[in-house]
């Protein structure tokens, strides 16, 4: 909702790329980064598992429309917002988790989309600084989320997740 119309207009001059990552984790990261970040950057909880259930609040309400009922459904309507555009071809779809294990593949994809060869083939190295703890990982969800939020999860978002190939 946020483009609208202008969509259209973007398209004529960029390409454009949505980044989808395991609801399970993201939901994860996002917890940890609302609850050490500076500001107001969303629910601050105790566990995941609480943070999985919060209404949206602080600096994520600002690009969200309308409103969702938990963090869960907000990753719902954001990811499930992009389907069509991502069904026609407009934009590509690259997962989080391809980028990881199959870093190559999805750069061809990539330069594949743009209708360009594949030029850069440096691999990011996750020791360097700036880089946080959790990221360059997958899986991490499965260390602080309980298996009755695991199953919320799967009951609000199970069919897009199969969709994006998440199980």
């Amino acid at each position: 909702p946020l483009f609208g119309e202008t969509l259209e207009d973007f398209l004529t001059e960029f390409k454009i790329f949505y980044i989808v990552r395991d609801p399970r984790d993201a939901m994860t990261s996002f917890w940890r980064f609302a609850g050490t970040g500076d500001g107001d950057l969303g629910p601050r909880t105790d566990s995941v598992d609480a943070f999985v259930r919060s209404a949206p609040s602080g600096q994520p309400l600002l690009f969200e429309h309308p409103p969702s009922t938990d963090m869960i459904a907000r990753w719902c309507q954001h990811v499930g917002g992009w389907l069509p555009d991502m069904d026609s071809g407009a934009v590509k779809l690259v997962k989080y988790e391809d980028l990881l294990g199959n870093y190559d593949e999805t750069l061809d994809g990539i330069a594949d989309h743009m209708a360009t060869p594949p030029i850069h083939r440096l691999h990011p190295d996750p020791s360097l600084p700036g880089r946080t703890p959790w990221k360059s990982t997958s899986g991490i969800w499965r260390e602080r989320m309980s298996v009755e939020t695991e199953s919320y999860i799967g009951g609000i978002a199970g069919n897009l997740m199969f969709r994006l190939g998440y199980s």
